[in-house]
């Protein structure tokens, strides 16, 4: 993709890659494999939590936070053909956020080992370009929020598995080998992130999206 929609998420994803970025004194800066899964996970999180809030006005919500535009009704039908051809392809009924992101990134490269645990695990360390990141990033972003405006249920559920706690040992295994999760496990409510999201969303589109703002805030 030589040109990445803009839009809030690309903002975001920005605003993560440079606070990750690794600054080498020679040689080109990069991610690690697994501050890019991290990335990705938050995208679909973030963009589905967003398309879940929004779902009623997607020719609004679409432009401010994909970058994409198009005639009316357009939106709506390009969300619900992907989120069909992912629910198709994904048993999300038994998915969380990284478990989607890790089973399409394994399926992708070619990964025949024992699981996208394994995998991340052996790639967590591995340099990625910044464009490798964001390019990647912008394809979890749509997936989010396809997922979201079309089967909230299914998104909330994904976030409930999300943010369930997972034993310490497994949860400090994931760390060390580079998935950008932290070492403590947050504790946030759907309603809490929702909330948050959308206070950050609001104010990007007031400052770079007003002719939008209006639609999306009522």
């Amino acid at each position: 993709m030589d040109e990445i929609p803009g839009g809030f998420w690309q903002a975001v994803a920005e605003g993560f890659i440079q606070g990750q970025l690794n600054k080498p004194l020679f040689g080109r800066h990069y991610l690690k494999f697994g501050q890019c899964f991290g990335l990705w996970g938050y995208m679909i999180e973030l963009c589905g939590i967003l398309g879940a809030k929004h779902a009623s006005k997607p020719d609004a919500f679409v432009p401010a936070f994909l970058g994409m535009s198009g005639a009316a009704g357009v939106a709506k039908r390009v969300l619900v053909e992907q989120a069909n051809s992912i629910v198709q392809r994904h048993s999300l009924g038994s998915m969380n956020f990284w478990d989607y992101v890790g089973a399409d990134v394994a399926d992708r490269m070619g990964y025949k080992g024992d699981g996208w645990h394994s995998f991340v695990t052996e790639q967590g360390a591995e340099k990625c370009p910044p464009k490798f990141a964001l390019t990647n990033g912008w394809g979890y972003a749509s997936a989010g929020a396809a997922l979201g405006t079309t089967h909230p249920d299914i998104l909330r559920a994904m976030f409930d598995r999300t943010h369930a706690r997972v034993p310490e040992k497994e949860w400090r295994s994931a760390y060390v080998a580079g998935l950008d999760i932290g070492p403590e496990q947050p504790q946030t409510s759907y309603a809490e992130a929702e909330a948050t999201e959308n206070k950050n969303f609001m104010e990007f589109c007031q400052q770079f999206r007003l002719d939008l703002y209006a639609i999306l805030k009522d």
